[in-house]
């Protein structure tokens, strides 16, 4: 049987990056490896993008930072995993996202590659849990494009 990570990296490739954002009504975090972060760059070893990848060489406990529209480029990923705070207020800040230039001008955007995640599920550190994350992620990674 092959492993989750290689399911994903037959159907992605290698050298192909990853990101994490939420959205919250007021904020725009991107993740590290923490919580969603730790199935995503710990038990899979997928590839952060460079602006994350240089906070977790630093520490790599980093859970997650806010940051600005304007520095979303700096974060951009081949794959991006978007989870948003449950309520109309995120969902509308989501949409006003969607509808900008800065996110229609990222490469997982461009490509389809922007995957809408459960926070439920994919903030739990149990055994249970990540095992629900890594069957997620697998199949929203490998489905057909």
């Amino acid at each position: 049987m092959t492993t989750a990570k290689e399911q994903i990296l037959g159907k992605i490739g290698e050298g192909k990056t990853v990101a994490i954002y939420r959205i919250d009504p007021k904020e725009f975090y991107v993740y590290g490896a923490r919580n969603m972060g730790f199935t995503i760059y710990k038990a899979l070893g997928l590839t952060p993008p460079p602006a994350i990848q240089k906070e977790l060489d630093k520490d790599p406990n980093f859970w997650a930072a806010p940051i600005s529209m304007e520095l979303l480029p700096d974060y951009a990923a081949d794959y991006v995993f978007v989870s948003l705070l449950p309520g109309e207020e995120a969902a509308g800040r989501y949409n006003e996202i969607k509808s900008s230039a800065i996110w229609k001008n990222l490469p997982a955007v461009k490509n389809n590659h922007v995957y809408e995640i459960n926070m439920d599920m994919w903030l739990g550190y149990t055994p249970h849990d990540i095992e629900l994350q890594l069957q997620d992620a697998v199949e929203l990674l490998t489905q057909a494009q």
